[in-house]
């Protein structure tokens, strides 16, 4: 059951939204990886020559399409936990953050710095925020 929506903090409102819009943007990705295999096998395209996905197999898609399901489906639970004041979701969403934090100092000396940077501010006050601040404290208490 969710906890009375007027004591939910407003930063796990923007983390539940954010999330549960993820989460329908990855299972609509997922599905659309579905229709590109179709599409190319009814084209009869073995391969995606010319183009950025050269050399990935009609099949591929198909591994791809259910991992992103899988992922928006997982997401969805852990944005519901968050919103339920369920701990575990805490949990989750603070390991993925410092996760995400590790990944962007690891591309930070590619060409990908504005984008490190980003990803380490993001997930750094997702993580800060789930772990330090009172009101998300006493929320998932």
């Amino acid at each position: 059951m969710v906890k009375d929506i007027k004591n939910i903090p407003e930063g796990i409102w923007i983390l539940v939204v954010f999330s549960f819009a993820m989460a329908g943007l990855m299972v609509i990705g997922g599905l659309q990886m579905f229709s590109v295999y179709d599409s190319l096998q009814i084209l009869g395209l073995g391969q995606l020559s010319g183009t950025a996905l050269e050399g990935v197999s009609p099949p591929a898609f198909i591994g791809i399409g259910i991992l992103l399901v899988g992922l928006g489906v997982l997401i969805y639970y852990v944005a519901r936990g968050l919103l339920k004041a369920q701990n575990w979701s805490r949990v989750v969403t603070v390991v993925v953050s410092i996760l995400g934090i590790i990944y962007s100092i690891v591309i930070l000396t590619s060409a990908y710095y504005l984008t490190s940077v980003l990803g380490i501010m993001i997930n750094g006050l997702i993580a800060w925020y789930l772990l330090f601040k009172d009101s998300t404290k006493k929320y998932f208490n």
